[in-house]
């Protein structure tokens, strides 16, 4: 039975500066129970062996074929949310939930702020997020600015990766960085990152030296 110690990790950086390629490349391999929160549809097709469900009743259909859902190692990619805001936030409900009752598994959220920001979190994540280490259940969050994400989330992070960011409030949120490592983050080159907490990250994750080579431009 898959089974691995509970964690919070971020992600965080303007567009196109790496986020999903480092999620995808090194991160989601050495994950072999998640769901992703895939609402660009941008990992499907990208990981072999991935399932792209574009509808909760194709969800339902591909787990109840499964032979055992708590146990079984799966890969799942989500896009099927819909298009109205209360529609979509029921969505979001009914799949935090129905996690929840599979457990032992990692949760991905790419484009994180459409469903939680500073001030809501639904309460199924707010759950998962106080609640989830009893079920194994481990979340890694995406988004562009960490000071538009949910407190109760960040607060509790283990450690993030951290590329670009302008934001002066951006970068004065990583209270674990040094004020000089801190004003590293505007200057960082295209697809790398500063790696926060690393010593708490690697207790779940395992990197190469060629990894950090290619991914980190530094490692605190």
């Amino acid at each position: 039975m898959y089974k691995k110690s509970n964690y919070i990790i971020g992600n965080f950086g303007l567009p196109n500066q790496g986020k999903t390629y480092l999620t995808t490349k090194v991160l989601i391999p050495q994950i072999p129970r998640y769901f992703i929160f895939d609402v660009n549809e941008e990992y499907g097709d990208k990981i072999k062996g991935c399932i792209q469900c574009k509808s909760f009743d194709a969800l339902v259909d591909y787990v109840q074929k499964m032979k055992n859902p708590v146990t079984d190692y799966f890969k799942i990619a989500y896009s099927g949310f819909s298009n109205t805001e209360k529609a979509y936030e029921e969505d979001v409900e009914n799949l935090l939930e129905l996690l929840q009752v599979f457990g032992n598994l990692t949760i991905i959220v790419e484009e994180s702020t459409l469903f939680q920001n500073s001030n809501k979190i639904p309460f199924q994540l707010f759950n998962i997020v106080e609640r989830g280490r009893h079920k194994d259940i481990s979340l890694i969050i995406i988004a562009r600015r960490p000071t538009n994400s949910n407190r109760r989330i960040t607060g509790l992070r283990t450690g993030a990766f951290i590329y670009k960011l302008i934001d002066p409030h951006s970068l004065k949120f990583f209270d674990e960085l040094t004020t000089e490592q801190q004003e590293q983050i505007p200057k960082l080159p295209r697809k790398k990152c500063i790696v926060a907490n690393m010593e708490l990250i690697q207790q779940h994750f395992t990197f190469t030296a060629q990894q950090k080579k290619q991914y980190f431009y530094a490692i605190y």
